[in-house]
């Protein structure tokens, strides 16, 4: 082989990644497809609302009513935000991934319209982490990681890049809900991140399984995260105001006592 052969196969996944992202433009608007993409937003944001309406809310909608509830009650509602909470997980991200960014795509006639990657067959975390979302993924990559990996080192700018990742959804979250709750803070920015090194090895060396072990987690990170914000929502509006209140201390900490009675078993509804 030349060397002007070795240097095209050197230089080719370059200019191959220059192509993928280069500022292409469409000729036109269609339309069609925009009124498509909104109609999609509206009926996947319609579909949530059903969700929490349907399964979650009677589970929790009275959470705070009374100063003592039973271990039980709250596992059982654990339990029944699991299916919710991965059906909302999937459907935010069709909503906000495919139909939201594609929407918008097709009326600024961007061309580029690689905005996730098959992240469902992942195996590993940090592969999971870089085909969710390519956008935010690249801009963390190329204005976080790539300029302080050089003096930090990998592990300290990884860190980096999860802890203002992790920041951003929880003030997402703060603001929409109305209150700090720091689950997805603890969850993405510190079990997540843990997860990267954890499924590295055994990911690559039995992926098959890994998937698995990762919709496990998925279900289970999922239904926690409904259930955690539900009570902290239902407990701030059904629990009696008192000085001590803040936009910064949970109120399901204090307001609501847990008591685990002796010899309780798990019931399906």
């Amino acid at each position: 082989m030349t060397l002007s052969g070795v240097g095209f196969l050197q230089n080719f996944p370059k200019a191959f990644l220059r192509l993928a992202t280069s500022n292409e433009r469409t000729k036109k608007i269609r339309w069609g497809k925009v009124v498509f993409h909104v109609l999609e937003v509206a009926a996947i944001i319609f579909h949530i609302c059903f969700l929490w309406e349907r399964f979650v809310r009677p589970h929790w909608s009275d959470y705070g009513k009374q100063r003592r509830v039973e271990a039980g009650t709250i596992v059982r509602g654990m339990f029944a935000c699991v299916v919710p909470g991965i059906l909302c997980f999937l459907s935010i991200f069709y909503c906000i991934l495919h139909s939201w960014l594609n929407a918008w795509a097709e009326i600024l006639t961007f061309g580029d319209r690689l905005f996730y990657e098959d992240w469902w067959t992942s195996s590993y975390f940090s592969r999971y982490y870089r085909r969710w979302n390519r956008v935010v993924h690249s801009w963390l990559r190329d204005h976080i990681y790539v300029p302080l990996a050089p003096s930090l080192g990998r592990p300290v700018s990884t860190f980096i890049v999860f802890a203002v990742s992790a920041v951003a959804h929880e003030v997402v979250f703060a603001l929409s809900l109305g209150f700090f709750y720091p689950v997805i803070l603890v969850m993405f920015g510190v079990i997540g991140l843990l997860m990267v090194p954890l499924t590295a090895t055994g990911g690559r060396r039995y992926p098959n399984m890994y998937n698995v072990l990762m919709w496990f987690l998925f279900f289970i990170g999922n239904g926690l995260l409904m259930c955690l914000y539900s009570m902290e929502y239902f407990a701030r509006k059904n629990c009696p105001p008192s000085k001590d209140d803040s936009f910064f201390i949970p109120k399901s900490w204090s307001c609501i006592e847990v008591i685990l009675k002796p010899g309780w078993t798990f019931h399906n509804p």
